[in-house]
């Protein structure tokens, strides 16, 4: 049974004797079953429809158990924990310990119930959370810093890495970076030793030393990559040198 850690709960998969335990089959949601939503155009004058992408929904899991406790006072206690989990609405990072490895995505709580069967000693709760993104990540994989570096995951959906650029020399007009498929991320602004660019493949966003830049770019394409696959990227600059390290998490769904 997997473990869930999250806004300061610890929910445990089995059985015991203090504190909130998941029930057999008490985690909806969670191993898939996502929905998926697309647009529905019928073809003019003939039959069938257009066929038009579809995307998972987000996700949802309600999770549900029993909480044991050794006093009244405790019992009160988690009680309380429950009813002020991220009860501002705020998002949360969730951990999920599956069997292969801790798995996590950051959800919001969109419901709770806590219903006491024995006074002081047991009680029944049920969390609902809500996913926007439905994507789970594992493991981030890394490779040493170069000119040109493989990028892979492990994960069964796509992924996107964050690349972070460190100039071995100044690179004053700037650099391309050579995605796969033939596309590219032209960088206009200056890095100069002693600083290193951050660029999200999945955003188009450039930060420099941690802070988002703008108008720093004159191209700036995304990619994605399947799990199991791999694909390469390498960097070019007319002035300088650069290096680039590629973190890639495992992405479930």
């Amino acid at each position: 049974m997997t473990n869930i850690r999250g806004a300061g709960l610890v929910l445990q998969g089995g059985e015991g004797h203090e504190g909130f335990f998941i029930d057999h089959k008490g985690t909806a949601g969670l191993f898939g079953g996502l929905s998926v939503r697309s647009s529905s155009v019928e073809i003019p004058q003939d039959v069938g429809e257009f066929d038009v992408p579809v995307f998972k929904t987000a996700r949802s899991v309600a999770i549900q158990g029993t909480c044991e406790a050794s006093s009244p006072e405790r019992l009160d206690h988690f009680a309380l924990q429950l009813s002020g989990a991220l009860a501002d609405g705020s998002l949360g990072s969730w951990v999920f310990d599956f069997p292969g490895g801790p798995r996590w995505a950051n959800g919001r709580v969109v419901g709770q119930e806590f219903e006491p069967e024995v006074w002081g000693e047991l009680a029944t709760f049920l969390l609902q959370l809500k996913f926007a993104k439905p994507q789970l990540f594992g493991n981030m994989n890394t490779a040493a810093a170069a000119q040109s570096v493989t990028i892979f995951h492990y994960g069964n959906f796509k992924a996107s890495p964050v690349l972070v650029i460190t100039p071995t020399s100044s690179m004053t007009s700037g650099y391309t970076l050579n995605l796969p498929g033939g596309k590219k991320v032209i960088v206009t602004q200056p890095l100069t030793t002693g600083h290193v660019h951050e660029y999200n493949t999945a955003t188009g966003r450039l930060k420099l030393d941690g802070v988002l830049q703008v108008g720093a770019t004159s191209r700036r394409d995304t990619i994605a990559v399947k799990g199991g696959a791999q694909v390469t990227i390498s960097i070019t600059a007319t002035v300088g040198a650069g290096l680039i390290t590629p973190f890639t998490p495992d992405t479930f769904i």
